[in-house]
């Protein structure tokens, strides 16, 4: 029981109301938001996914909000691919926590055509949340670190701290 990091909590400390803990964390979350100056813009919302700009860093992310069907993860991730074209974004947030596990036919999409149109747009960090399960990090990995990948790549299992890694100083890749 404890803190992994001071952005994320993934346990409760001590035995506190599940109402006053989720409060508390969202509370946590707009202030660690707002002291990193990262006010999210809403580009795309639906059941499946949100898509979200946050300006002042450049930062584009998406959050899977259930498991999509191959269509509809194919119809999500254009989405996030076309507002990287609009927004010309070079750092990348995927919320993988509630997607769950990638179907096999989505692997080989990634491969194909994702990892190729992230290097033609010269994205340079990907920051991936992932739930604990290892296998959906490998899989994850095995699609996106190909010999074509050009864009650093980080896991994470809490989405502050992938935040947190893309708007960081020390994080940004040197040209």
């Amino acid at each position: 029981m404890g803190f992994a990091s001071p952005f994320c909590t993934y346990k409760v400390l001590f035995h506190i109301p599940f109402l006053f803990y989720i409060s508390c964390n969202i509370l946590f979350t707009y202030y660690i938001h707002k002291a990193m100056n990262l006010i999210p813009v809403p580009l795309a919302i639906n059941r499946f996914y949100e898509i979200v700009l946050y300006p002042q860093a450049g930062i584009l992310g998406l959050a899977w909000q259930q498991p999509p069907s191959p269509s509809e993860y194919q119809r999500g991730t254009a989405a996030l691919l076309e507002a990287v074209h609009q927004h010309h974004a070079k750092k990348l947030l995927s919320d993988n926590s509630r997607r769950g596990n990638p179907m096999p036919q989505d692997l080989v999409w990634m491969t194909h055509e994702v990892v190729p149109f992230l290097c033609d747009q010269a994205v340079q960090q990907l920051a991936l949340v992932v739930p604990e399960d290892p296998s959906h990090a490998r899989n994850l990995e095995g699609s996106l670190m190909t010999s074509k990948a050009c864009y650093e790549l980080q896991f994470f299992q809490c989405h502050q701290e992938a935040l947190a890694w893309l708007s960081s100083s020390s994080g940004e890749v040197q040209e």
